[in-house]
């Protein structure tokens, strides 16, 4: 039987991370992968303009270095780095966000009132796609939020809680298997498309 919506919150609040969510080396990946989307997107900013992270299915760390936060502050680039979870403790003690809201991203009204004007340079999605139920509508909300020339970084690794886990994740084991899934709920939003220039995105499996 599979696990109902509080048994997930249950497991989500319960089980507080602490420690990092990819192994060193993938940590490694994840953070050159980032930073070298966000400088150029920073280079390609006027002072006075703002510079918006999402980081989806967050906790207690964004893969978001704090020197490029600093980078971009010093350019006076407005920075906002939003961050959307299930565990309130692990958001609070995130301290790269500059706000944070407690959603269940399987939900209909996810994205907090308060931010549905904004458009984002970068979305960051760590860990998390095994818990999406309905990912062809989340990745085309999230394609909404985007600026044009915006960049959707996905990492994920083998391991996921096996309750809320899809059944879709637990079938594609192995981690290509797990990349061509997300890039086929990518795809079929049209909004990632290659040859429109509009946004990209990285889909890796690592960790």
């Amino acid at each position: 039987a599979g696990k109902s919506s509080e048994d997930e919150k249950d497991i989500f609040e319960r089980e507080t991370r602490t420690r990092p969510y990819l192994a060193k080396q993938a940590e490694g990946i994840m953070f050159d992968g980032v930073t070298a989307e966000v400088r150029k997107i920073i280079a390609s900013k006027k002072e006075g303009e703002d510079f918006r992270v999402l980081d989806l299915f967050s906790g207690y760390r964004t893969y978001l270095l704090p020197e490029v936060v600093a980078e971009a502050k010093e350019k006076g680039l407005k920075v906002e780095i939003d961050g959307i979870g299930r565990n309130p403790k692990e958001l609070k003690g995130n301290k790269t966000l500059t706000d944070f809201a407690v959603r269940n991203l399987n939900e209909k009204r996810w994205l907090p009132s308060k931010w549905k004007a904004k458009k984002y340079d970068i979305v960051i999605i760590t860990s998390g796609m095994a818990y999406v139920k309905n990912p062809e509508t989340l990745f085309a909300a999230i394609a909404r939020m985007m600026n044009p020339g915006g960049v959707l970084y996905i990492a994920f690794t083998a391991g996921s809680y096996p309750g809320p886990a899809t059944k879709k994740w637990r079938k594609a084991q192995e981690k290509f298997e797990r990349a061509i899934l997300t890039t086929g709920w990518i795809n079929s939003t049209g909004a990632f498309a290659a040859a429109q220039h509009e946004r990209k995105y990285y889909n890796i499996g690592i960790g």
